[in-house]
């Protein structure tokens, strides 16, 4: 019986050793990192600042950019792209209508959040 208890005692003891290595290399409280919609963001490209707005240039960006546009998914932002290097950057926000699968309310829902440089 004393060796079941001797055998608990140095479990005890080596989870309190442990601990004590362990807990202070933990940070003191998680903070989670920002989510960063796309690599362009480090190089600024494809981003516009207006004021207090961050907007997205649809001339610019690139297709991680784009999806973070309301309503964009990955296929609409390939096609965005696409369609920018065919027929070169758009003009003005009603060109993106000629991209298929943006429609009028596709279109409402981008413009508070695109730019056109």
């Amino acid at each position: 019986m004393l060796e079941k208890w001797k055998d608990i005692g140095i479990l005890a003891l080596a989870f309190a050793l442990l601990a004590g290595i362990v807990l202070p290399m933990m940070p003191a409280r998680y903070v989670p990192e920002p989510d960063l919609p796309a690599v362009e963001t480090v190089s600024g490209g494809g981003i516009v600042v207006s004021g207090d707005s961050v907007l997205i240039d649809v001339n610019t960006a690139g297709v991680g950019l784009l999806m973070e546009l309301p309503g964009v998914g990955e296929v609409m932002a390939q096609r965005i792209v696409a369609y920018r290097q065919e027929h070169g950057p758009f003009a003005c926000a009603e060109d993106l209508l000629a991209v298929k699968g943006v429609g009028p309310s596709t279109l409402e829902k981008l413009l508070p959040s695109i730019a056109l440089r």
